[in-house]
């Protein structure tokens, strides 16, 4: 931006519209016009691009995470929009999934869901188990077409058999696959003619082989954050195997001492 300095200002200063510019501009540019989201979809990238993501709730390591495009790596091409987590030195992404179950009166759910509704257990004889609704981490993003962004999934469960709803429909993040960023690199594309803004992540998949994803987000601030996030985890996990190491040798180090004390002990 361009700074004018007055003869009888020290500092330089916006005005509100500049201000009100800037903030319309960067918010513009987290836009995903270029997708359909579902409502509770929807909720959810406006609470992650205000700061307040779902699966960052209650897990420090999750450094970043929302809405992108993933080219597909079959044989017809096309992309996938997926929900992406850069969470400590891996990449997660999830599908976006509505499943249905019909609860029996006085039959229970079967499964415990965490304050980031994330579902850490499913009892195999509970509902949700056996009519494949719930899985062990799924995340609950929606029940009978309400967000849960910021509503606790036990809250809004129990408000549902209040009313007696025995049909329960479930918007959930299906976890599909993972990306280890051990050995990886990560750029910046440009401008996507259909809209949005391209960075490539590539990763050692085995001895030799090395695999390429092209993932879209809405612009290129947007790009820069997520290229900035998957450098610091890259980094992080160049780091495990030093740290294991270091820890190795401390080990050994103090079972070395403690040898020899046991040998200065028995001479003395």
């Amino acid at each position: 931006f361009f700074i004018h300095v007055n003869s009888g200002d020290s500092a330089p200063r916006r005005n509100k519209s500049t201000l009100t510019t800037m903030a319309e501009q960067n918010a513009e540019d987290h836009e995903l016009t270029f997708v359909s989201l579902s409502g509770p979809a929807e909720a959810l990238h406006r609470a992650t691009e205000s700061g307040s993501g779902m699966l960052a709730t209650g897990r420090p390591w999750v450094r970043q995470e929302g809405w992108l495009l993933k080219e597909s790596s079959g044989l017809g091409g096309g992309w996938q929009l997926r929900y992406f987590v850069v969470a400590g030195d891996r990449l997660e992404y999830f599908k976006e999934e509505v499943t249905k179950l019909s609860l029996r009166p006085g039959e229970r759910l079967g499964v415990d869901v965490d304050k980031g509704n994330l579902v850490s257990r499913a009892a195999p004889g509970g509902a949700a188990a056996s009519q494949r609704a719930l899985a062990e981490n799924d995340v609950v993003i929606g029940l009978n077409g309400e967000s849960l962004v910021r509503t606790p999934f036990s809250a809004a469960l129990d408000a549902q058999r209040r009313a007696g709803a025995a049909n329960l429909a479930f918007t959930i993040l299906r976890p599909k696959g993972k990306i280890m960023l051990h050995g990886g690199a990560v750029g910046a594309g440009g401008a996507r003619k259909q809209g949005g803004h391209t960075f490539t992540v590539t990763v050692s998949e085995g001895t030799a082989r090395r695999t390429r994803y092209v993932l879209v987000c809405g612009g290129e601030r947007a790009c820069a954050g997520w290229v900035a996030s998957i450098k610091e985890a890259i980094a992080a996990a160049a780091m495990t195997p030093i740290n294991a190491a270091i820890s190795q040798a401390l080990e050994m180090q103090a079972v070395v001492e403690e040898s020899q004390r046991r040998q200065e002990a028995m001479t003395a």
